[in-house]
């Protein structure tokens, strides 16, 4: 075996590790991009891989994000904190340097890369069903056993898209209906994981597929099959949505027109019909304050006054009127949740949406009615968008600094007296506005750079790489999706691996200018803006 030979396996080896540890682990991904890049070097032949870089200019453009991040130590008084986010972004410089530069894959080795990354996020998905299947977990969140929730959600949808990809393109056509079991099981997945941000991205990711598949006539029946399973999934979805909506707003008049006025033991009820309304009632009525203490210190050691709130919202969630009878019927593993200050049953809902919903709605009202952002993540994000925008006209050009950047934030926040200064470094939960406190307008603009050039450079793109883009660019808008090391090896890996390594075949490209041209909405606005311009210069001429 030559030296060459060995030095490929390496790679391949290494190829398929960081692809398998993407969604399982974080200490084996900084393994595999240090043994990829090393064996990068070890391997030598310089002379040809500087002419294979040269002849690159999207690698070339993409490798240098990294240099232009070092922007943001400019202004840098955290230098400790700097290195250790800079040594982070490592895959941004290694990944296209060594993909665009390492002697082509083969056919099968491109699919064993593929099909490692989707065996982990397999595997990934199993232990999350085990611990849901078992419902030892508080929130949801927690079923993500390996990366954050949310990580992990981009990392099953683009698993979504490869196996939708490898099944148009890679399998019989008399099997590729095989394909729709995986799906299935990861669209499953993600219904009971209630990510939101996943669900968006993918639902965004279908509609451009969709899109595509339209422009493209549904040429055989699986395309035909699946845009159509689409249409109905996302309708299904937006119908489900407003059902939800529907049931947690609407207050049943009767119920309110006859509302009880003392409990079984003889207590008056107290009835605050304007309060905020939750699982379609207002929160406090059927209240009875003496009962619901004495009977909830028979059942737990907790304090009632540190719960008394999540225990009336628990009891409406429920149904049940705020009294004795409310509290004596919870079961023990309900109590545990009252005690945890989880306010609503559905709030640990291992069914639908609810979990993610419910919650968002009640910030929102919570918000109208008091002003207070602290119940809801989304409104935090917003609270914080607002903090770092203040930030940025302050120093708008060279940032704050790499290593500063959350401090600083947390200063503002405080300046401001909002209520996320409880949570401490969070950052902005934006990745253009962290680049951009970061290391000001030049990071943040080559950034936009990075993301677009791929259609600039290449005129015909695969439709992976499209779907790709769509997916990582609506998680960039809600998350830091390059702040931590499973989202950024996720971007750099397949982003590199999509443009450098995986073949593009005749017949699934298409340029951006073909996709907008041909779009529906373009061709029912082409016709207007034709006849408009024409007789505008008819008239023009007459003059």
């Amino acid at each position: 075996m030559t030296r060459k030979t060995v030095h490929h396996c390496l790679y391949v080896v290494c190829l398929l590790v960081l692809a398998a540890a993407i969604p399982l682990s974080n200490y084996v991904m900084s393994i595999g991009g240090i043994f990829l890049f090393t064996n990068w070097v070890l391997e030598g032949n310089y002379r040809n891989k500087w002419n294979k870089l040269k002849a690159n200019k999207l690698a070339i453009i993409l490798l240098l994000f990294f240099f232009v991040l070092c922007f943001s130590f400019i202004r840098t008084q955290n230098w400790a904190y700097a290195f250790d986010n800079m040594l982070s972004k490592l895959p941004l410089f290694y990944a296209p340097l060594v993909m665009a530069t390492s002697a082509p894959l083969s056919k099968r080795e491109k699919l064993w890369v593929t099909g490692f990354f989707l065996a982990a996020t397999f595997v990934g998905t199993v232990f999350g069903f085990t611990k849901w299947i078992t419902g030892n977990y508080f929130n949801i969140r927690e079923i993500s056993f390996f990366i954050s929730h949310i990580r992990f959600s981009i990392c099953v949808a683009f698993a979504i898209i490869l196996w939708i990809y490898l099944a148009r393109h890679y399998m019989l056509q008399n099997r590729r209906w095989w394909a729709i079991l995986p799906v299935a099981w990861l669209l499953f997945y993600m219904g009971i994981a209630q990510t939101l941000t996943g669900i968006f991205a993918l639902g965004m990711v279908f509609i451009v597929y969709i899109i595509k598949l339209w422009n493209a006539r549904l040429k055989n029946r699986f395309s035909l099959a699946f845009a159509a399973v689409s249409v109905v999934a996302i309708l299904g979805g937006v119908c489900y949505l407003t059902v939800l909506i529907y049931h947690y707003c609407h207050v049943d008049k009767k119920m309110m027109a006859h509302l009880p006025t003392c409990t079984a033991n003889g207590r008056l009820y107290e009835h605050d019909t304007a309060s905020i309304i939750e699982n379609g009632s207002p929160v406090f009525i059927n209240v009875c304050t003496p009962e619901l203490r004495s009977e909830w210190a028979k059942r737990s050691i907790v304090p009632y006054d540190s719960i008394a709130d999540a225990l009336v919202r628990f009891l409406n969630s429920k149904g049940s009127k705020k009294d004795s009878a409310g509290v004596a019927a919870l079961t023990p593993k309900e109590v545990q949740l009252v005690e945890a200050n989880i306010a609503n049953k559905d709030y640990v809902n291992r069914w639908g949406l609810k979990a993610s919903v419910y919650p968002i709605l009640f910030s929102f009202s919570l918000y109208r009615e008091q002003g207070k952002v602290a119940h809801s993540t989304l409104l935090q994000r917003v609270e914080l968008w607002r903090a770092s925008w203040q930030i940025i006209k302050r120093y708008p050009l060279l940032g704050v600094g790499m290593g500063d950047h959350k401090s600083e934030l947390d200063k503002q926040l405080i300046a401001d007296r909002s209520e996320c200064t409880y949570r401490k470094r969070m950052g902005c939960h934006n990745q253009f506005l962290t680049y951009w406190l970061m290391g000001g307008a030049i990071p943040m603009l080559y950034f936009w750079v990075v993301l677009f050039i791929p259609f600039c450079l290449n005129k015909r793109f695969t439709t992976l790489y499209l779907l790709f883009f769509v997916l990582v660019f609506c998680s960039l808008f809600t998350e830091d999706t390059l702040e931590t090391q499973p989202g950024i090896t996720f971007y750099a890996f397949f982003n590199s691996f999509l443009l450098f390594v995986l073949e593009k075949k005749n017949g699934v490209h298409y340029s951006l200018r073909a996709i907008v041209g041909k779009t529906a909405l373009f061709q029912l606005l082409k016709s207007p803006a034709k006849r408009c311009w024409r007789a505008c210069v008819t008239k023009s001429r007459k003059k």
